[in-house]
């Protein structure tokens, strides 16, 4: 009890004076001076990348599986939050993570990368998973300037969060145990989610300069003898058909809302809107 108790005591009086140096930081932001701003600015800037750089340094000494489960999990939380109940945007977004884990400079972390100088002269190229999360540019929730970048190193414990985390975690678990790099085709690299853009703003004129764009639109696969039995009698709206794979398929209306139906076999599938995540592979 008493090793616990000094513990907690030692986690508390470090935890006060943490807020109590954020505290400061935010009254000095609202004086007027210039130079006070600009100042509280970058200690403000120093204490995010510093506390960074704490988060990284003790993912470096635990084991591999739970490092990766942690860097996977962040991700999805931040990044997809409560969207997507199904799980299959997750699981392409955890695609994207991977394959950049596997490629140079985006698993490397360099003197140009925020984190870099609180690293205190880490062996960093032996973590290539946690170089992906914290480099500079590739996840916003990093960036000192983001609200969500809390979350790293001070995840919330709500019920809610608690759950969305669970769920997460089984993603996770199943992503690493069955995800084969060899037999994934088409590799996404890149994807943005036009839902969550300021204004909606579709981002793919700009990817598509360098990058191929990957047609999603295919859920997952649905039994139901009713949606069967409208397919078969051609009671539905339909919209466009597309083919992926070599497979052709057409999207159609039921009661409002949208499958995606297997031309040939008449399998049925969700429907994945490409508003919500739109995926790209590299050139």
């Amino acid at each position: 009890k008493k090793k616990y108790l000094y513990n907690f005591i030692k986690w508390r009086d470090k935890t006060r004076q943490q807020l109590s140096f954020y505290q400061q930081v935010i009254r000095t932001k609202e004086k007027k001076n210039n130079r006070s701003k600009e100042f509280s600015a970058e200690k403000f800037k120093a204490f995010v990348y510093s506390q960074e750089a704490k988060v990284y340094k003790y993912l470096s000494t635990i084991p591999a599986i739970y490092r990766k489960t942690y860097l996977l999990e962040t991700m999805l939380y931040n990044e997809v939050g409560p969207l997507d109940s199904e799980g299959i945007e997750k699981y392409d977004v955890l695609k994207t993570f991977y394959n950049r884990t596997i490629t140079s400079p985006f698993n490397n972390i360099t003197a140009r990368d925020n984190i870099y100088r609180y690293l205190g002269g880490l062996n960093i190229s032996k973590f290539p998973w946690i170089n992906t999360l914290f480099r500079t540019g590739e996840y916003s929730f990093t960036y000192h300037y983001i609200s969500s970048v809390k979350n790293i190193f001070c995840p919330p414990l709500s019920d809610w969060s608690n759950k969305l985390r669970d769920k997460n975690i089984l993603i996770v678990q199943k992503f690493l145990g069955s995800h084969d790099a060899a037999k994934d085709i088409e590799k996404p690299f890149y994807y943005f989610s036009r839902v969550s853009m300021l204004g909606r703003i579709n981002m793919s004129r700009i990817w598509h300069k360098s990058n191929t764009p990957i047609l999603g639109l295919v859920g997952i696969s649905i039994n139901n003898s009713t949606l069967s039995e409208n397919i078969k009698n051609e009671n539905f709206l339909y919209h466009y058909r597309f083919r992926k794979n070599n497979i052709e398929f057409m999207v159609v209306e039921i009661d409002e809302d949208l499958y995606v139906v297997e031309i040939e076999s008449k399998k049925i599938y969700t429907y994945r809107d490409p508003n919500i995540f739109q995926f790209f592979s590299r050139g």
